[in-house]
């Protein structure tokens, strides 16, 4: 016969409550961070360079990836670079591209 354990005693390593708490603080935090960075217009626009960075050269070395691969990869950026400038150009907060300090 299986019995089930007994999960309404704590056992020694479970987090108390006000850890509990401290971590879902801490958790919020980093999320209203993010939502207020990504509201940004420069984050949009860096991300964009950033992508834009990683775009397949012609002095790249490629290796074994076909042409056709190498060209998917490129317009796959693309479409992810236009993305990125979009997001910027509709940005909640059109800054200047200042510092990301929240």
């Amino acid at each position: 016969m299986n019995r089930r354990p007994d999960i309404s005693v704590a056992a020694k390593n479970d987090p108390s409550i006000p850890e509990l708490l401290d971590h879902l603080q801490q958790m919020q935090r980093r999320v209203v961070a993010e939502a207020i960075l990504s509201a940004r217009r420069s984050f949009w626009l860096r991300r964009a360079e950033n992508f834009r960075a990683a775009l397949p050269r012609q002095t790249d070395w490629h290796g074994s990836e076909g042409l056709a691969s190498v060209r998917a990869r490129r317009d796959r950026l693309k479409a992810i670079i236009a993305a990125c400038e979009a997001a910027a150009e509709v940005a909640l907060w059109q800054d200047d591209g200042g510092s990301d300090d929240v």
